[in-house]
């Protein structure tokens, strides 16, 4: 598990944490795990115990907070659906930096 920052719309600071599997550098698949609304990148634990069982699959797991949202930048009352996708955009981004393999969408509400 290692701490990450990239950016996201407008150039926002994001706090994620890459769960990697043991031995993989790169090459291997990615779950970006994406909160609700008003969720974190820790889904009160359930998406660090779900990240951690993926990474113990053989794929990597991306959980991060969106803009606004506990650790990144960003004002919470600023939110939109659109900065939330262009926060994803970011998330891809760094993920396939990364990571090689396939990049897997996983939505939480």
């Amino acid at each position: 598990m290692e701490a990450v920052n990239f950016s996201g719309h407008a150039g926002l600071g994001l706090s994620g944490v890459l769960h990697r599997p043991s031995g993989t550098v790169k090459d291997c698949d990615c779950v970006i795990i994406c909160h609700g609304f008003r969720g974190s990148k820790d889904g009160g634990g359930r998406a660090i115990s779900l990240s951690e069982k993926i990474a113990a699959q053989g794929i990597a797991a991306l959980r991060f907070d969106f803009s606004g949202t506990r650790d990144s930048e960003g004002e919470f009352a600023g939110v939109t659906l659109s900065k939330y996708i262009q926060d994803l955009a970011g998330a891809i981004e760094f993920a396939g930096s990364v990571m090689k393999g396939k990049i897997i969408l996983l939505g939480r509400y």
